[in-house]
């Protein structure tokens, strides 16, 4: 039985259906105009912290899909600490048709 046919994915491990990164940035609202007016993707879900400013957001483009938190509101919900997040970065590379 291949990868392909095996009913946990392969290897016995679960089939994986997608993946969703959760990007902590300073500014979430900064981050959205990339890829809602170059990529085409639209913008699900937001939440907005005290101070209406945006705090979290969903973009979604097909099966593709991208989460935003701010920095302040992670650590507003006592999930973690500057220490834990410190030093810590992520890069994304796309494969797209045509940048223009």
């Amino acid at each position: 039985m291949s990868a392909d046919t095996h009913p946990k994915g392969g290897s016995g491990f679960p089939a994986l259906r997608g993946l969703t990164p959760v990007l902590i940035v300073e500014s979430v609202a900064e981050c959205l105009p990339f890829w809602t007016d170059r990529l085409g993707f639209e913008m699900t879900t937001q939440l907005p912290g005290p101070d209406g400013s945006i705090v979290f957001a969903i973009l979604q483009r097909e099966t593709i899909e991208v989460m935003y938190q701010s920095l302040a509101s992670v650590f507003a919900d006592g999930a973690t600490t500057a220490t834990e997040v410190a030093g810590q970065s992520v890069a994304l590379f796309l494969t797209v048709d045509s940048s223009d």
